[in-house]
């Protein structure tokens, strides 16, 4: 579990290139978790190329991504999505990979999609924060729509005719935006074709729903500086690093920084939401998912 380490180590490059082989190898299953979450979190910065047998690994990756090997009368043969019409059903049959079982607990009468461990928490906070309480019927999953383990769980859903929800941010001002929207057109379809609805936020990622007020609350005596901006669409991860952390020395986390989140007042996540009409697009979805 050293991968941190050696990132700071090297991060006086950019865009890093790692090779890992078979990350699950002498871990838990829970520590493949912690992990995955490590890499996935220095993936902003860097390429990493893995190779696993972890249905961990594999179901936490994108399907253009993935390549399969083979080995057939001693010859290896390589599967990816250009050339395998069926490369995810390929990978849950050679990996098993399996869905999320607690979408077969009766408790639960809705599932919820999202992007990742860190949009968990979000939309936990914003449901104590906004509503004064965290429903116990809803059940939230992370997975990208893109990654193996969304289709593993959207087939269940849809045999078990469980209604599910999909929330994506807008990724608007990212620099691959148009790609994006392709994806998210594409994603639209496999998941009303599944019987599920997509909700897309309306600023680009959750970081940009943080309260400028509850970040100088946690710097303490450390002002932020009147350049550092919070937009609907800026790279708030960049605003901080290039305006918060370097500055004012300090060590701030700039991604899915929960204590941002949890030092926020009601009102203050209603400020930082996208105002639509009498309510806000946190708001509306918080409702849509109470539904």
């Amino acid at each position: 579990m050293r991968i941190s380490n050696t990132w700071h180590k090297k991060k006086t490059k950019q865009y890093q290139i790692f090779g890992i082989e078979e990350p699950e190898t002498f871990l838990h299953p829970e520590l493949q978790h912690d992990l995955l979450d490590s890499i996935i979190s220095l993936s902003d910065d860097s390429q990493f190329f893995i190779t696993t047998h972890s249905p961990i690994f594999a179901g936490a990756t994108k399907s253009s991504n993935i390549i399969v090997v083979k080995k057939e009368n001693e010859i290896s043969k390589y599967f990816n999505f250009e050339n395998e019409n069926h490369i995810l059903d390929v990978v849950i049959s050679e990996l098993g990979i399996r869905p999320n079982y607690n979408l077969l607990n009766e408790n639960y009468r809705k599932a919820v999609f999202v992007e990742g461990s860190g949009d968990i928490q979000f939309w936990n906070i914003a449901f104590t924060k906004i509503t004064g309480t965290l429903p116990d019927d809803i059940l939230f999953i992370p997975c990208g729509g893109d990654q193996v383990d969304f289709y593993v769980n959207a087939t269940l859903c849809k045999k078990i005719n469980r209604k599910f929800l999909f929330i994506l941010d807008s990724d608007k001002g990212a620099i691959d935006y148009e790609a994006k929207v392709k994806n998210k057109s594409k994603l639209k379809e496999e998941i009303e074709k599944s019987g599920g609805e997509l909700l897309i936020l309306h600023k680009r990622e959750i970081e940009n729903y943080y309260s400028k007020d509850a970040i100088q609350r946690l710097l303490g005596d450390k002002k932020l500086p009147p350049e550092f901006k919070i937009e609907d669409y800026n790279d708030v991860k960049e605003e901080i690093k290039n305006n918060v952390i370097e500055p004012l020395k300090v060590n701030f986390k700039t991604k899915n920084n929960i204590d941002v989140f949890n030092e926020m007042s009601r009102d203050e996540w209603i400020n930082s939401s996208f105002k639509i009409g009498n309510t806000t697009d946190v708001e509306s979805i918080i409702q849509k998912i109470l539904e």
